[in-house]
């Protein structure tokens, strides 16, 4: 019998503040956005933070999260599940993403 076994392991090396945006210490972090995610069990990642953003901003609007994400920033919000709900997700959404997400979430949190 015989088994292959592949592995692959990615490393991040970024420069830290004042050199770009990244924090040193995540654990530290006074971005109220960024200790819910490490809170999640999740390793943090730029992608989730914009995802996480996004569902502040759904609740607010549509009163309702994103069906598509994995991780719910706010348990006590259903998913939304009726055409208004998804309607209203899907322009915000679109909305979101088309704009300086950067700059949204900096206001958000």
């Amino acid at each position: 019998m015989l088994t292959y076994i592949g592995v692959s392991r990615t490393f991040y090396e970024r420069l830290s503040y004042p050199y770009s945006e990244c924090v040193d210490d995540l654990n530290s972090s006074e971005n109220e956005l960024v200790r819910k995610i490490l809170a999640t069990g999740y390793g943090y990642n730029q992608n989730d933070c914009f995802i996480l953003c996004f569902q502040k901003i759904s609740v607010k609007k549509c009163g309702c999260l994103d069906p598509s994400s994995i991780v719910k920033l706010y348990p006590n919000y259903p998913y939304c599940l009726n055409m208004t709900q998804i309607f209203c997700n899907f322009l915000e959404y679109k909305k979101f993403f088309s704009q300086n997400v950067k700059e949204i979430c900096k206001k958000e949190w």
